[in-house]
């Protein structure tokens, strides 16, 4: 049985959204006969295993992350830690400097009685990039696979940190053996950070729920219902969208629609005259939501801005695509989201900036439920979008003797 070691900064029970991503390895590694142990940050310092997963909670041994900041000197505590951070993400690359020491351990003690064929390490952060470059270079029999979530070159990253965030991942990832990114598009530019000097797989996000078991009568209304969910941010936002809805309507050009808008907590303009139509629900529960969108949506409201990042698949378009529910994608034609649209056929597309479209695309997709015309979606590509057979495109990569340079589906 071949063993793999995965390293991440992130795992559960914590609640963030990279955790998704780095269980699916471990989840589907192990279905498909890997031995898989992880190498996560914790709270305190335990071993768990859990669905026949090894996992080694290692916690951050550096005095400021020990204070209570729900103590009284939580101010002064949290200004700390915020000096605290700055200094360390300028000159370790980011806060997990006592956690990569700490894990760094834990794996010399792990392979007192084991060694691994492969260690895959997923950021940012890039400390568990680091950690096993390092691990890499002490056994370099051990194929590495690095996975690259999310784009060090957001903006959100000053760019002074940026810049030697490049710089050392060109430096550390020149002794890899697969990079992975979750677009082609992301590939390609981490391919030029490298030079072309290793081998590049895509293995994109996706939806991890059992289709058939979601799958559902729909609850019969005499309304079209347009569904969003989550939060709505920056650029991200429905401004357009609400303005091509109130002109439809002003031009009785549909009736009998309604909008619901599940799990934002961001504050959101609706025109008055449109107010009637639109309401917002609280957040619920993951499975809770699929379903709810399964037995209950028409349409699917997608919205990605032209002045955002390309290449970058949102979460949220897994989930829908696997409903195998109509989408509006309000989203740039030339990027990755409209092309697995597309691809998927499951929708309807307009470019978030072109009010005239939208109205076109809502008008269209409103027609078709009122005349009961169904879009016939290709099942093979969803299916493709499952985590599953994402790990598992990535397992018949590693198992092959395949020697690509970049891998595109």
């Amino acid at each position: 049985m071949k063993k793999i070691l995965i390293i991440s900064n992130f795992y559960l029970p914590q609640k963030h959204i990279a955790v998704t991503r780095i269980t699916s390895f471990a989840k589907y590694f192990h279905e498909f006969g890997y031995d898989v142990t992880v190498l996560t940050k914790g709270v305190e310092n335990e071993f768990i295993s859990n669905d026949g997963i090894n996992i080694y909670y290692v916690t951050n041994k550096s005095i400021i992350s020990k204070f209570d900041t729900n103590k009284k000197e939580a101010k002064i505590i949290h200004y700390l830690k915020c000096v605290y951070n700055i200094i360390f993400t300028n000159i370790f690359f980011d806060e997990e400097a006592g956690w990569r020491k700490e894990a760094i351990k834990k794996f010399r003690e792990i392979c007192i009685n084991q060694s691994f064929d492969y260690i895959l390490s997923s950021a940012p952060p890039i400390s568990s990039h680091i950690i096993a470059s390092e691990i890499k270079q002490k056994y370099p029999s051990i194929k590495w696979i690095a996975d690259m979530r999310d784009a060090l070159w957001s903006p959100n990253y000053p760019d002074n940190l940026r810049n030697r965030l490049l710089k050392k991942s060109k430096e550390i990832l020149q002794n890899c053996d697969l990079l992975l990114s979750v677009s082609y598009p992301q590939l390609l530019k981490y391919r030029k950070i490298t030079n072309d000097k290793i081998n590049c797989l895509e293995i994109r996000n996706g939806y991890d729920y059992d289709t058939e078991l979601i799958r559902c009568s729909r609850n019969v209304k005499d309304k079209f219902t347009i569904l969003y969910t989550g939060n709505f941010y920056g650029p991200r936002n429905p401004k357009n969208f609400f303005k091509a809805l109130e002109m439809l309507i002003k031009k009785k050009s549909i009736r009998n629609i309604y909008v619901e808008i599940i799990g934002n907590n961001s504050p959101i303009s609706i025109p008055h005259s449109i107010s009637n139509y639109i309401q917002e629900q609280d957040k619920m529960e993951y499975m809770d939501l699929i379903k709810y969108m399964c037995s209950n949506a028409d349409l699917l409201l997608l919205i990605s801005p032209s002045n955002i990042e390309k290449g970058v698949y949102t979460g949220k378009l897994f989930d829908y695509i696997g409903t195998g529910k109509p989408i509006l994608g309000l989203v740039p034609k030339d990027d990755v989201a409209a092309k697995l649209i597309e691809k998927s056929k499951v929708g309807y597309l307009a470019e978030n900036e072109n009010i005239v479209d939208i109205m076109a695309e809502i008008e269209r997709a409103y027609n078709d439920w009122k005349n009961k015309k169904i879009l016939i979606a290709d099942t093979k590509t969803i299916k493709e979008h499952h985590r599953r057979e994402q790990v598992n495109r990535l397992i018949t990569y590693i198992n092959s003797n395949k020697n690509k340079r970049l891998e595109k589906e």
